[in-house]
C-alpha cells in the first residue's frame, strides 16, 4: 500500500495489483442499464477519506476509480449470475 508521500506510480502500480489478483476472487458485474462494468476491487489512498474502486468498463476496458459516493450516483446495479 502507498505511503503518504504516495506517487501517481506507486498507485498505479497497486491497482494494477487489484487486476493481478482477479483470477483469485469472484468479480462482480454491474449495468446502469446500458453499459456493463466489472468491479475489480477497492484502494485505500492515504490522506483521502474515502476509500477508491476500479472499475473497468466491458466496452471500452478503460480503468476508471471512483470514490463509493460517486460510484452510487452512476445508478449502478449488481448483475445477476446466469443460472
Amino acid at each position: 500500500m502507498p505511503t503518504a508521500t504516495a506517487t501517481v506510480r506507486e498507485i498505479a502500480e497497486d491497482v494494477a495489483a487489484l487486476v493481478r489478483d482477479d483470477e483469485a476472487r469472484p468479480s462482480a458485474y454491474l449495468t446502469d442499464g446500458v453499459e456493463l462494468y466489472r468491479m475489480l476491487g477497492s484502494l485505500d489512498v492515504p490522506g483521502s477519506a474515502e476509500e477508491l474502486v476500479a472499475v473497468e468498463d466491458c466496452r471500452t476496458l478503460d480503468l476508471v476509480l471512483a470514490s463509493r459516493a460517486e460510484l452510487a450516483r452512476w445508478r449502478v446495479r449488481p448483475v445477476a449470475a446466469a443460472a
